[in-house]
């Protein structure tokens, strides 16, 4: 298993600082991978030889907590509409 973080994570800054959640995000790689049920799916990518230039309007989705400890609930769902960085 692997967890890669957006370059421009910042520990704790969307909890204690100006509230900036560009670099809050994280992408994992499970070992072994995840057996899809009825409840659980793969998401649709582009494939390997797919390039998005800098600049690429994108929405990312997701649920989360902006507190250190605790459980994810489908109840704080969010979208984040944003600019794709030079990091990725």
């Amino acid at each position: 298993a692997a967890v890669t973080r957006h370059p421009a994570y910042r520990e704790g800054d969307a909890i204690e600082g100006d509230g900036d959640i560009a670099g809050d995000l994280a992408l994992a790689r499970l070992d072994p991978p995840v057996t899809p049920t009825r409840l659980v799916r793969p998401i649709c990518l582009p494939g390997p030889a797919v390039r998005f230039p800098p600049g690429t309007n994108c929405t990312v989705t997701g649920w989360g907590d902006i507190r250190t400890a605790g459980q994810c609930h489908r109840g704080h769902a969010w979208e984040y509409p944003g600019r794709l960085g030079t990091g990725w």
